[in-house]
């Protein structure tokens, strides 16, 4: 097995690529589950296949632990070709969803079941275990059978099985996804800093985007058996390549418009600016801009702020840090309707309430313009 290998603090030495997934598909029958997928894992690196059910994603992971072969493509980890390679001759090790533990076995037994006491002798496998229990943080769990714990310990033994053999790789099957709110998020604060720490090049499979956008070095938004955009979580927030990838992460608004320069767009009465240029699209080319409540303006919109519009509180609600408020505006067509995060202060000190007729400014360099291909323009 291959050692787990620590980033070097301060260094400047570039990733190198540690997984290489080159054109691979998956069919089922006449079902194409992953449709020539192509992607490079650098070393070290915490990647989040993020998708909704049946995108593909965990397929992938599958394929690259070789519990389902890909039907054509080739997989190379650390230089070694494993595209036909059983799970056993693979260097990685896995967390299920379901914990996967032996209820009849310890918590030591079930975090040393892979160690082989002849390799290894039974002192250093007892040393390994009770090694990885600290790392867990569950050095009193020892002796304590699976049932005795709770679901966000019995994930954390088992992420000190799967990292028992010293991995190379390791790969997370929605391993949050069973555990309560609170539990979650605290579960994956340990889980990124547990991985940073040991520098171990991770793989997780998430329709949680709160948990790609929190654990990712880079995230691989999936979307029918393809890749619609990898990036790191604030290019994909703040640059969504789709108007799928745009409605996947995040809260976004969606407007109906026509082009109508190189840099401008008409939304019913409304004629507004936009930062991409729209000159390849013919006028009156129908396309969709995207622009996320956050980013919707408030304070100081005055005469001279471009895409300003007269808009009526329909709605607001309250969530907690901010509120939520939806803002009609019939200069748009259709009674069009605009999502806007307020914060508590603006809320306050605006004295808004339902009824009130209010200007908001959409920013240029915050909207995203998509053609009816949705494909980023």
């Amino acid at each position: 097995m291959t050692g787990m290998i620590k980033k070097p603090q301060g260094s400047d030495v570039q990733p190198m690529a540690y997984l290489e997934i080159n054109n691979v598909t998956k069919r089922f029958g006449d079902f194409v589950a992953l449709d020539d997928v192509s992607l490079t894992v650098n070393e070290g690196e915490f990647v989040c296949f993020l998708g909704p059910s049946g995108c593909g994603k965990t397929t992938l992971l599958r394929a690259i632990a070789g519990l389902d072969f890909q039907s054509e493509g080739r997989l190379v980890h650390n230089k070694k070709d494993i595209s036909h390679l059983p799970p056993v001759q693979r260097d990685f090790g896995i967390v299920f969803q379901s914990y996967a533990l032996f209820p009849n076995l310890t918590v030591a037994q079930n975090i040393s079941y892979g160690l082989s006491v002849r390799e290894m002798g039974r002192d250093k496998v007892e040393a390994r275990v009770r090694e990885l229990l600290e790392t867990v943080g569950l050095q009193d769990s020892y002796n304590k059978y699976p049932t005795a714990l709770s679901g966000g310990q019995q994930q954390r033994i088992a992420l000190a099985r799967a990292l028992a053999n010293k991995p190379g790789l390791l790969l997370l099957d929605e391993p949050l996804s069973a555990l309560d709110a609170k539990v979650r998020i605290k579960l994956r604060h340990e889980m990124k800093e547990l991985q940073r720490n040991l520098g171990i090049t991770t793989i997780m499979v998430t329709h949680d985007q709160e948990e790609a956008l929190s654990l990712a070095d880079r995230i691989v938004v999936m979307n029918h058996g393809i890749i619609e955009q990898i990036g790191s979580p604030l290019e994909i927030y703040r640059n969504p390549a789709s108007a799928y990838v745009a409605d996947f992460i995040g809260e976004m608004n969606f407007l109906d418009a026509e082009v109508l320069t190189d840099n401008q767009i008409t939304i019913g009465n409304y004629t507004l600016d936009v930062d991409q240029q729209v000159k390849h699209l013919p006028k009156g080319e129908k396309v969709t801009v995207c622009i996320r409540p956050e980013d919707v303006m408030v304070r100081n919109v005055t005469a001279d702020t471009a895409n300003v519009l007269d808009v009526e509180v329909l709605d607001v609600e309250f969530l907690g840090s901010f509120y939520r408020a939806i803002l009609s505006c019939h200069g748009m067509g259709g009674d069009m309707e605009i999502s806007a995060n307020f914060s508590i202060n603006l809320m306050r000190d605006h004295a808004l309430s339902l009824g009130d007729h209010i200007k908001i400014a959409l920013p240029k360099k915050r909207s995203r313009v998509f053609s009816g291909d949705k494909q980023a323009r």
